[in-house]
């Protein structure tokens, strides 16, 4: 019986270093596939696109290694060497009439200070979503001033529950819109504080 244990104790050292050197090799194929794989494109990045998600209503910009995710409201973009990928909400064509006009400018060979730049595309496409993104806000807050400068002059003149309650509603408008330009913010800063990203 002691020798029956002995065998096949001697037995399990031996198949020891090969199956050792076989789970060694298959951990090290695995750390080769991370750290391949690192810093690419992964399907759950592409949930920042999809607003099914909750956290993709807050605006962001992810760097990965051949593409940057952009999600600022209302455009969402997948930017690549080479070609932009574009989603915009149903009824927001004229946030994409802009997009595209600061596109061509900035990727238009007639242009004259096309040849004079020596920006990657994927930077001058950045900025047209930038730009755009910032022009969109700009135009809702040139939209509330007017409401909120003839709201203020008519509670100067008569104050009623009618005019307060529209003090509300165009304040209510105005915290909206400053919660949206602080989120574009916030993202801006992430991105340019983070290392990694840039």
């Amino acid at each position: 019986r002691y020798k029956a244990e002995r065998q096949s104790l001697r037995k399990l050292r031996k198949r020891l270093p090969s199956a050792l050197a076989r789970t060694m090799a298959r951990s090290d194929s695995e750390l080769a596939e991370r750290v391949r794989f690192k810093g690419t494109l992964q399907h759950r990045d592409v949930r920042l696109l999809d607003s099914t998600f909750v956290h993709s209503r807050d605006p962001a910009i992810l760097v990965r290694r051949h593409a940057i995710l952009v999600n600022l409201w209302p455009i969402k973009a997948l930017v690549l060497s080479s070609r932009t990928l574009i989603f915009v909400p149903d009824g927001a064509d004229s946030v994409l009439a802009t997009l595209m006009t600061q596109l061509r400018k900035t990727t238009d060979e007639r242009n004259p200070d096309y040849k004079e730049q020596h920006v990657p595309f994927v930077m001058r496409s950045l900025e047209a979503i930038f730009v755009t993104t910032c022009s969109s806000l700009s135009s809702e807050v040139d939209a509330l001033v007017p409401q909120v400068h003839q709201t203020v002059k008519a509670i100067v003149v008569k104050s009623s529950g009618v005019t307060i309650e529209r003090l509300r509603q165009i304040k209510s408008s105005v915290s909206k819109v400053a919660a949206k330009l602080e989120a574009v913010q916030s993202a801006f800063e992430d991105l340019l504080t983070s290392d990694r990203e840039m």
